[in-house]
């Protein structure tokens, strides 16, 4: 461990020795570089002019006669600005594509997504660019951005086992579905629980500072579930220093509580399956990115961090598991910290290879009883954005656990939470977590406008058909051959595919499809899910959706219900209708 941190140490030093060097004679180059560049959403503004209805500035010795002349000229300078009232409003956003800043090319972004990235999950059009990047960021006022998702479903049963009587149709909200969970495995997002993300930043282009809220669930259409209620869940510092290394590149540093996710197969969120392949942080620390042009073609990236978990949850013995309370998982964690380091290279912002290392472990056993533990992830993964033959992902990750239930939940990977919740999703529920995990993630996206008319040129002007397919596939082993609580599947699938045609700026219709098999060598625990979906909309470049979705499943005999229904003796439901409210901002 004391290898890996050396390099990344000595990159550190130098770069905030420098880093002080600028801050140092940060008045002179305040007075060098004026005002803030204004946010790259909006169009570049203008050369300095004269205000309206003010005389043009003429050269010395002109004769005055003519000054009158020159207002004259102004009138249809004016008229052929005025914007054409036909146009879309999407046409604005052409125009701020064309002045795209530097700062917001991919290679100056770093190689996860970043701590101010929204959690989109559940969008069936996906987002066509980060939120809230440094850059876009309006000095002297707080900058407000979030994401809110309010599912309303209904599952249908038919009763099945029990008693005379009172079996037939069964109505049950939350459904009774294997795949609603977001920690297991088996989750799918394609009936995704309520989930809001407010976050406020404020300070410029150069430093600002963060804060983001937080809510699983609903208090007033729920019962009051306090746990869900994640209230201040990060706040962090953002320095931004894009040229430091003048025009060939800079870095980003980020210093408080937040998080950043590796292995995310979509092009801004976590993808489909809306997890992470390597891992997604949890602690606070801080994470350094460095970014250097090596020619036109080629940027090096470099990203490094160390955090901790501010704290661990007490573990009572024989205390009963309240549903109202944080589970504090079968053992005691131990103080768990996390080194993660980053390399990659991105060619031309458009495709990007790198490699990732996240080690999250405990150093404080106070005995044979209570060992110490670890979780470490590494892998390469290869994105493509940008493309008018549209944006893909494909990555493979190895993970190696050992004593996982001591480890706290430092690095969020594959659906699981804490070292609990990976023991329990991929080695059995009573595991100590032990053992190993190779994993291939892909997704690929492909946008019939975008490739007629280039990635450039649309923005949502017209109608569009999107195409997409997905998947993971996991081969799971026991450090220990004969260990007896190994009980999952050795081998786990899941794969699916969604369409969706947008023949009008307000309405779209879409299909999802998804397999998923816990257990390769049981076809039991096997199902299946389809979606039609009639999504609605104001306009083709508005960030809202709702769609009404019914959802039919086709279960095994084995198939073993989600969270909250985890345990229940019932029989799942084989549909589930459906509306979805979704909104980014």
């Amino acid at each position: 461990m004391i290898r890996a941190f050396g390099p990344a140490v000595l990159l550190r030093a130098i770069v905030v020795s420098q880093l002080a060097s600028q801050l140092a004679s940060s008045s002179a180059w305040a007075a060098q570089q004026g005002p803030a560049a204004p946010p790259a959403a909006a169009p570049a503004p203008a050369a300095a002019s004269a205000p309206a209805g003010a005389p043009p500035a003429v050269p010395a010795g002109a004769p005055e006669a003519p000054k009158a002349e020159p207002p004259k000229a102004e009138a249809p300078k004016a008229e052929a600005a005025k914007p054409d009232p036909t146009s879309e409003p999407a046409h604005e956003s052409a125009a701020a594509a064309e002045t795209v800043s530097e700062e917001l090319r991919v290679s100056r972004q770093g190689l996860g997504l970043n701590p101010g990235a929204l959690q989109y999950g559940g969008l069936v059009v996906p987002p066509s660019g980060p939120v809230s990047p440094a850059v876009t960021l309006k000095p002297g006022q707080i900058n407000f951005h979030g994401f809110l998702r309010v599912p309303v479903m209904v599952g249908f049963g038919n009763g099945a086992g029990l008693p005379a009587g009172y079996t037939g149709l069964k109505l049950h909200t939350p459904p009774y579905i294997p795949d609603s969970a977001y920690t297991e495995w088996q989750y799918t997002n394609q009936l995704g629980g309520p989930w809001t993300e407010l976050m406020f930043s404020y300070g410029d282009a150069r430093v600002s500072a963060n804060v983001m809220i937080a809510a699983y669930n609903l208090s007033d259409s729920s019962w009051k579930d306090l746990s869900a209620q994640l209230g201040i869940n990060e706040a962090w510092l953002t320095f931004n220093f894009p040229e430091f290394f003048g025009p060939k590149g800079g870095f980003i540093w980020n210093v408080g509580s937040f998080h950043g996710g590796y292995g995310s197969a979509g092009r801004y969120d976590a993808g489909e399956y809306e997890t992470y392949l390597f891992g997604r942080t949890h602690t606070a620390g801080e994470t350094l990115s460095v970014f250097y042009d090596l020619n036109k073609d080629f940027t090096l990236q470099v990203e490094h961090g160390f955090g901790v978990r501010l704290d661990v949850q007490e573990f009572q013995p024989n205390s009963l598991n309240l549903s109202y309370l944080p589970f504090a998982g079968p053992v005691q964690q131990l103080p768990t910290m996390l080194h993660h380091a980053h390399v990659g290279f991105t060619y031309r912002d458009k495709f990007t290879l790198a490699a990732h290392y996240l080690n999250s472990f405990t150093h404080a056993s106070p005995g044979p009883t209570e060992p110490d533990g670890h979780i470490t992830s590494m892998g390469v993964g290869a994105k493509l954005n940008n493309s008018r033959y549209g944006s893909a992902f494909l990555g493979y990750a190895h993970i190696d656990a050992q004593n996982s239930l001591r480890v706290g939940g430092a690095i969020e990977v594959l659906h699981s939470w804490e070292g609990w919740s990976l023991a329990q999703n991929f080695w059995g529920p009573s595991s100590p977590g032990n053992g190993k995990i190779d994993s291939l993630a892909w997704q690929y996206t492909f946008s019939l406008a975008t490739f007629l008319q280039g990635p450039g040129q649309f923005y949502g002007q017209s109608a569009d058909l999107l195409a997409s397919v997905f998947g993971m596939y996991n081969v799971v082993s026991a450090n220990d051959p004969n260990d007896l609580t190994f009980i999952n599947g050795h081998k786990k699938l899941k794969f699916g595919g969604d369409v969706t045609y947008l023949p009008l700026y307000w309405l779209g219709l879409s299909t999802r499809l998804d397999l998923v098999q816990p257990d390769l060598d049981n076809s039991h625990k096997s199902f299946t899910v389809i979606s039609p979906r009639v999504l609605l909309r104001t306009s083709f470049v508005s960030h809202e959706e709702i769609y009404f979705q019914y959802s039919h499943y086709f279960n095994g005999s084995q198939v073993q219900l989600a969270f909250p229904s985890t345990g229940m003796s019932a029989v799942p439901d084989k549909d589930v209708a459906s509306i979805i409210a979704n909104m980014y901002w």
